[in-house]
C-alpha cells in the first residue's frame, strides 16, 4: 500500500506516522520544505497521484490535480478511522464542540473507560495520533470540524452529536446549505443501532433529526429547571457542579451528560466527571486578577453567535472584540456589545466596520487598537472589573491561530501585573 500526504502540518505528521507503523509506503507533499524521513516533495506535483490512497490535511483548499485521482482521496479523520478496533464518539456543530468533547472524556475517565481526546481540538492530538497511541483500542471522543466531514467516507461513530448550527466559515462555503450538509455528514454512514444527539432547541438539528433513527435531543430528552439537570425524573447535576451556570455551558453540558447517560456510564460519574471539569485553554479561561480586575481569555470565540452568548453572561465587561469575519454577518457581535459591555476595544481587520455599526447605534464607548498590547492598556481606561477576550471572528489577519492569539493576550495581562506590582 502506498499513501500520498498532502499537507505536513498537524494532523498530516499524525497520518504519515500511522501510515508508517501500518508498513505502509509514504510520500509526502507539502508547500514549505518540510523535515520528513522518507520520500517527500516542496509544492505539490504529480507525485501525489502515484498511490493508492491521498490523504488530506482538513486546511487544504481544492487541488486541482487531485480532480485526477478522486477516487483516491480521504481525509485523515477518515485514514485513522480504518484502524480503529473499538467505539468513536464524534461531536461536531458550530459553537460548543471542544467543551461538549473535553466534558465527555472527563465523564468517561471518571468512570474508568480507557479514552481518547483527539480530532480537531486544542488542547488534544489528532485522531491518528490517538490511534497509533491506543493501537485502535478503547474509546476515542473525536471534535469535528466541517473542514473534516468533507473528506470522510465510511466514518461512522457509534454516538454522533451536533451541538448546534449557525452561520461559519462563509469565506470557505458558497451557501449556508454547504455548511449545514458538510456537519449533516456525521451522519451519513449510520445505522440504526448508532445514536444521534441534537440540539433540541436548534432548527437546523431538529430537521436533520426528522431523517434519522434513534435520535435522542438534549432540553428534551435531558432538561434543565434551573438548578438541575433532569433525565426521566432523576437529577443528574445541578447548579453549583459546572464551571460557569451560563446558558452555554449549560447546554454543553447537557450535551455531554446525555450522550455518556446513553453509553452506559452511571448516573454518579456523569456528576464527578462534570464537577472534575475546569475548562480548557482559550475557552473562557481564567487569566489573572490584578487591581480588582478579572481578565478572561476566550480566543476561541471565532463567530457572532458564539460572541453574542458569552458577552450575554458576562454583563457590564470590557470585551476586546475584533478579527477576520469569515464573510459572516457582524449584526451579533454588534447587538452584544451594545446590549452587555460598558466598552469595547476592537481590534483585526473588522474594527473600522464594527466601530462604524456601533456608532450607528448610538453607542460611542468605543476604542481602536493596533496591537493586543495597545488593547489590553485600552481597556483598563474603562474602569473596568473584568475584561475578557471574545474576538467573534477568526484569529488570521492578525495571528497564526486562535492559539497564538490567547497566549499573546496572558503575556500581556501578566506583563500588565509585573508593571502594576513594581
Amino acid at each position: 500500500m502506498r499513501v500520498s500526504i498532502v499537507g505536513y502540518g498537524r494532523s498530516g505528521k499524525a497520518a504519515a506516522a500511522l501510515a508508517k507503523s501500518a508498513g505502509y509506503e509514504v510520500f509526502v507533499s507539502d508547500i514549505k520544505p518540510i523535515d520528513f524521513e522518507g520520500e517527500k516533495e516542496t509544492g505539490h506535483s504529480e507525485k501525489i497521484l502515484d498511490a493508492d490512497l491521498i490523504v488530506v490535511s482538513p486546511g487544504i483548499r481544492e487541488l486541482e490535480i487531485l480532480e485526477k485521482a478522486r477516487d483516491k482521496v480521504i481525509g485523515e479523520i477518515e485514514f485513522a478511522y480504518r484502524f480503529v478496533k473499538g467505539d468513536i464518539i464524534g461531536v461536531t456543530g458550530t459553537n460548543g464542540k471542544t467543551t461538549t468533547a473535553s466534558l465527555i472524556h472527563s465523564i468517561l475517565q471518571e468512570a474508568g473507560y480507557p479514552v481518547s481526546l483527539c480530532g480537531n481540538i486544542y488542547p488534544g492530538i489528532p485522531m491518528s495520533q490517538a490511534v497509533l497511541e491506543r493501537k485502535g483500542e478503547g474509546i476515542f471522543v473525536v471534535e469535528l470540524s466541517s473542514f473534516q466531514l468533507e473528506g470522510i467516507r465510511e466514518f461512522r461513530p457509534k454516538i454522533g452529536i451536533i451541538t448546534n448550527i449557525t452561520l461559519d466559515h462563509m469565506d470557505r462555503y458558497e451557501k449556508r446549505e454547504d455548511y449545514v450538509r458538510a456537519k449533516e455528514r456525521i451522519f451519513m454512514n449510520k445505522r440504526d443501532e448508532d445514536i444521534a444527539v441534537l440540539n433540541g432547541r436548534d432548527g437546523e438539528c431538529l430537521r436533520i433529526g426528522k431523517k434519522l433513527t434513534n435520535v435522542h435531543y438534549f432540553w428534551k430528552d435531558i432538561e434543565w429547571n434551573g438548578a438541575n439537570a433532569v433525565y426521566h425524573g432523576r437529577g443528574i447535576f445541578a447548579k453549583e457542579d459546572i464551571l460557569y451556570p451560563a446558558e452555554f455551558f449549560v447546554e454543553n453540558a447537557l450535551a455531554a451528560s446525555l450522550a455518556c447517560l446513553l453509553y452506559g456510564v452511571s448516573d454518579e460519574y456523569i456528576k464527578k466527571g462534570i464537577r472534575k471539569f475546569r475548562g480548557v485553554p482559550h475557552r473562557l479561561e481564567f487569566v489573572r486578577e490584578i487591581n480588582g480586575v478579572k481578565f478572561i481569555n476566550n480566543s476561541m470565540c471565532t463567530n457572532p453567535v458564539a460572541f453574542y452568548k458569552t458577552i450575554k453572561s458576562f454583563p457590564g465587561c470590557v470585551v476586546i472584540a475584533g478579527g477576520k469575519l469569515k464573510g459572516m454577518n457582524p449584526e451579533l457581535i454588534v447587538k452584544g456589545i451594545r446590549e452587555y459591555a460598558k466598552g469595547c476595544v476592537l481590534i483585526g481587520e473588522s474594527k473600522e466596520e464594527l466601530e462604524r455599526k456601533l456608532k450607528e447605534t448610538g453607542y460611542n464607548q468605543i476604542e481602536l487598537a493596533s496591537s493586543m498590547r495597545d488593547a489590553v492598556r485600552k481597556a483598563l481606561g474603562f474602569d473596568p472589573e473584568l475584561v475578557i477576550l471574545s474576538p467573534g471572528g477568526s484569529s488570521f489577519d492578525m495571528f497564526r491561530d486562535f492559539v497564538e492569539r490567547g497566549e499573546v493576550f496572558k503575556k500581556e495581562v501578566l506583563s500588565l501585573g509585573e508593571e502594576k506590582d513594581t
